[in-house]
């Protein structure tokens, strides 16, 4: 445990500059997904063994947002378009006065339908930033690892939570570590549980 704990701390720096670069990086909203992307591949090359040295994160890091803008620009859009359609039919439903059961039913639903959309999401952007393999597999394996893995996917949404709640009570610390220690839970939980031999053939 001590180890891993030192081992933590030794990586902290890395992970507070690729999420100040991912900011960087995402000040003009169209490259949100570009930027995404490249923070996915840079934090993947710590558990692929790569060699990081901070003095060529920013180069690391502007190297997959180049080489990755096509392939995250699709992705986005994808997904874009599930949060819009879940986001206005749950202002629908919140818009409807009668509390009825069925729309406290319909209600739970898409909330529970967008807690495993996310999911999808993050695995999905793993295996696509990172892998050569099409949008539409990488869309199927990703709820293929939520459904198999109903704790690591709870895992990553309380992570999301944890960092969320962090960032409203300490500002500096959470936005420090706000999108890259999530993007580091969902690498580790991808290359602990990801048969990479198997589940992406």
């Amino acid at each position: 445990m001590k180890n891993k704990l030192i081992s933590f701390l030794h990586f902290l720096p890395f992970l507070v500059s690729v999420n100040l670069l991912f900011i960087l990086f995402s000040i003009p909203l169209i490259t949100l997904f570009p930027s995404l992307f490249a923070l996915v591949h840079v934090i993947d090359g710590y558990f692929s063994n790569d060699e990081i040295q901070n003095s060529s994160l920013f180069f690391r890091f502007k190297s997959a947002f180049k080489q990755l803008w096509r392939k995250s620009l699709k992705f986005g859009l994808i997904y874009l378009s599930f949060a819009l359609i879940i986001g206005l039919d749950l202002l629908i439903l919140n818009s409807i006065t009668t509390q009825s059961p069925l729309v406290i039913t319909f209600k739970y639903a898409l909330i529970f339908l967008s807690l495993i959309i996310y999911c999808i999401f993050h695995f999905s952007l793993y295996i696509f930033a990172n892998h050569s393999v099409t949008l539409k597999k990488s869309i199927i394996i990703g709820f293929l690892l939520t459904i198999k893995n109903p704790v690591m996917s709870l895992l990553i949404i309380l992570a999301h939570l944890i960092i969320i709640v962090t960032a409203f009570f300490q500002p500096g610390l959470g936005l420090l570590l706000m999108f890259s220690a999530p993007i580091y839970i969902v690498n580790y939980v991808c290359h602990r549980f990801i048969n990479f031999k198997e589940d992406l053939q």
